[in-house]
């Protein structure tokens, strides 16, 4: 690139970060949807916000936990970066999302970086335009989700791709292994999609222009060079919990079983519907620009490689979440901008007019599910009372009854929280090789009254698994119905509990609670043998 030609990109990098940031503090933790058209929250930043935390607070850098015991499902590079951001700048929504937004404007930097090589400066502008202004792409990069990241790595090997072909100079190879071991240690086996890209890449090009074998075979070793230690520590610390939640659970049962999905629907039909429903434009543009790019193909190998893989990725993994389809989004706002690259002159700057109309509207609109939430406050109904709850500086410990806080609650400075469901006997149950039920970690109405007397026996358990807290006993009770929900409120006066409020109504409160109603019909039960708690940091953020 010349030096105008990077002036420009890292001016595109810094309107993409200002634009991404705008009114971030304003969104809610875990408030933002993650599936828009199933109306799904982003329960998963609550939890990773909990691990950022405990991570920031106990210095453990290397074993991510929640709520006492270990978070072995995804590796820790996401959750490193952002405990690195509150220990800079303090605990702010903002600086634990720094990971993302920084990441989104770099992947808008590399959009531009390529529309540029690919074709000139304004259908690389209208690439990196229909980037940002997407609303997947846009709610992504201000959440502490490890999608972004990944996104980045997966980008970046592209870009690589397509500036080195044959990757001839020995830092192409690097930067290429060094993508897809940042991309393990964010989100495990996914990671290594930039190498299947390279492998998919390899394949498509003539004999005569494919990268020598060595050339394909450095960034493998470079990758797993680069995330096997973590993996080997965590394998050899905690062999039995990090080989039943990360090998066996995470990687086996959720990626080639199916696990129970919020929709019916086929593939084919989830991810389309949601890519056209989330973002039309641009799913109209990239479709009308695909035949033509694909002739094009020779000139394009890096990018059309990189799409099969993810596309054969989502076909192959089983379970299936809107936001995979994140890495698909930059390629097609590239195919969308080669359309505006084979416009007449005088046209282009009309395009990029029009998509910046387009842009004005998805953000006037405030759709939830198509529109752009930037200065838009986003709150989780359930927050405020559960702020206000933990500034009483409480000690009681809090159970909450049948919740829908996405776990936000995990995120406060409460003394400790525990989470009653409704399980029926009957309802299946989701194989997992790491069995909480035995662990104690989740435990039933009828153990929890008897927790005191199955302690020893729980911490035995947990101990063979390397655990020696009982910080994580009955993080979750499992009542059979709501009469032993209410049984469980009546057996245990000694405890806070947050309910729903037509369960609060029928209950009779005698002496020993008080009854505070609170915000989405919900209702706060205190005790009055009250314990007085002083949290270690403010409530909220």
């Amino acid at each position: 690139m010349r030096r105008s030609e990077w002036w420009m990109t890292a001016a595109v990098f810094v309107v993409s970060l200002l634009w991404l940031a705008w009114g971030i503090e304003r969104s809610a933790f875990a408030g933002m949807y993650c599936d828009p058209v199933s109306r799904i929250r982003a329960q998963d930043e609550a939890v990773y916000g909990h691990e950022v935390l405990a991570m920031a607070a106990t210095g453990n850098w290397l074993t991510p936990t929640y709520l006492g015991r270990y978070a072995l499902n995804k590796p820790p590079l996401l959750i490193w970066l952002a405990a690195l951001g509150v220990k800079i700048f303090g605990i702010h929504a903002w600086a634990m999302r720094l990971p993302s937004l920084v990441a989104g404007a770099l992947l808008s930097a590399l959009v531009f970086a390529l529309g540029l090589r690919y074709h000139s400066a304004v259908a690389a502008l209208g690439g990196s335009l229909l980037l940002v202004s997407s609303h997947l792409f846009y709610v992504f990069a201000r959440l502490v989700m490890t999608d972004m990241l990944l996104t980045l790595c997966f980008v970046a090997a592209v870009w690589v791709l397509a500036t080195d072909p044959c990757l001839g100079r020995a830092r192409s190879a690097w930067l290429v292994g060094l993508c897809s071991g940042a991309g393990i240690m964010t989100k495990g086996a996914a990671g290594v999609l930039p190498l299947l890209a390279v492998a998919v890449y390899a394949a498509l090009l003539p004999r005569h222009r494919r990268p020598r074998p060595a050339r394909l075979l450095w960034p493998v070793a470079i990758a797993f060079a680069l995330a096997l230690p973590w993996h080997l520590y965590q394998l050899w610390i905690h062999p039995r919990w990090f080989t039943a939640e990360y090998i066996l659970t995470q990687h086996l049962a959720v990626g080639l079983t199916s696990p129970p999905q919020h929709s019916s629907e086929s593939h084919l039909l989830f991810y389309s519907r949601r890519l056209f429903a989330m973002d039309p434009a641009l799913a109209i543009l990239a479709a009308i620009a695909l035949i033509p790019f694909a002739k094009r193909w020779r000139r394009h190998t890096a990018v059309i490689a990189s799409g099969v893989t993810v596309i054969a990725a989502l076909g192959a993994f089983r379970y299936r979440s809107a936001y995979y389809v994140l890495p698909l989004l930059p390629l097609m706002a590239l195919i969308a901008a080669s359309q505006m690259a084979a416009l007449r002159p005088r046209f282009r700057a009309l395009a990029l007019v029009g998509l910046c109309a387009a842009t004005a509207i998805k953000l006037w609109a405030g759709s939830p599910v198509w529109g752009i939430p930037a200065g838009r406050e986003w709150k989780l109904p359930e927050a405020a009372g559960e702020v206000r709850y933990c500034q009483q500086k409480r000690g009681n410990e809090l159970i909450i009854v049948e919740p829908n806080d996405e776990y936000y609650s995990s995120d406060l400075p409460l003394n400790r929280v525990r989470y009653c469901f409704i399980r029926a006997p009957s309802a299946p149950r989701f194989y997992s090789a790491i069995d909480f039920d035995w662990l104690g970690v989740s435990v039933t109405v009828d153990q929890f009254d008897r927790l005191d007397a199955l302690r020893p026996l729980f911490l035995e358990r947990l101990k063979s698994f390397d655990m020696s807290s009982d910080r994580a006993l009955a993080t979750v009770i499992w009542a059979g119905s709501e009469g032993e929900e209410e049984h469980l409120i009546a057996a245990h006066p000694e405890a806070d509990f947050s309910l729903p409020a037509p369960m609060a109504a029928r209950l009779a409160l005698g002496g020993t609670r008080v009854l505070e109603p609170a915000e989405a019909g919900r209702a706060f039960l205190l005790s009055t043998a009250t314990a007085t708690a002083n949290p270690t940091r403010a409530c909220g953020f």
